[in-house]
């Protein structure tokens, strides 16, 4: 049996209070917005405060990264076997004293070793830059490989294998000649990283020149 009472819809049953039936939902009606958790802000993470316990879990979380050798044997011994993931390394010089040579032959170890890289070059255009890494990796100075008509037939024999080492590298190169705005760097960047083109997920960025992009 039931009743009703106090001209709201509401019924009294034996064994206890029944309200009124909730309403349906409409499937045609789109779900609510899930429940956002705020963005951390970088600037305020840092500054919070570590126990040495936390400490201590960060730098054995950050001891067992895999580190990507720079195939630079003693640079690798000096800085424990490569560069670790999430690191960043600058390479500073002044002018003329390598540091654009150093950080190709960089991109090219990681490419010969089969390690997928980004490169980013804003003061070179393609052309001189294969260029550059045919020399690099032909032992032939750049200025006779830009002259390939004129070169020997040894010269040739081994620009065309450097060649084909580049073509299996898994290498992408950013290289616009010139230092776009740093947003529309870092999408092509992103763009880069999340491509599909390469055979894995690059796990190295290496980029020439900071100094042009400050400027």
């Amino acid at each position: 049996a039931h009743m009703s009472g106090g001209g709201r819809g509401q019924l009294l049953r034996r064994g206890g209070y029944l309200g009124p039936k909730p309403a349906t939902p409409d499937p045609r009606q789109p779900s609510p917005p899930p429940d956002r958790q705020p963005t951390p802000d970088p600037v305020t993470d840092r500054l919070r405060p570590l126990t040495q316990a936390d400490m201590l879990a960060a730098w054995a979380t950050a001891s067992e990264r895999v580190r990507v050798p720079t195939g630079i044997e003693p640079l690798d011994a000096v800085i424990g076997g490569g560069v670790g993931a999430g690191e960043t390394m600058v390479v500073l010089g002044g002018t003329g004293v390598g540091k654009s040579e150093f950080v190709r032959q960089v991109v090219l170890n990681c490419g010969r070793a089969g390690t997928p890289v980004v490169h980013v070059d804003v003061e070179l255009g393609p052309h001189r830059i294969i260029e550059r890494s045919i020399s690099q990796l032909a032992m032939v100075p750049a200025s006779r490989v830009r002259q390939s008509k004129l070169a020997s037939e040894a010269d040739k024999d081994v620009m065309a294998k450097a060649s084909a080492t580049l073509t299996a590298m898994p290498v992408l190169s950013i290289c616009p000649g010139g230092a776009p705005p740093l947003d529309q760097l870092e999408a092509a960047i992103v763009a880069a990283v999340e491509s599909t083109t390469l055979p894995g997920k690059p796990s190295v960025v290496v980029m020439d020149s900071i100094q042009r992009l400050a400027e």
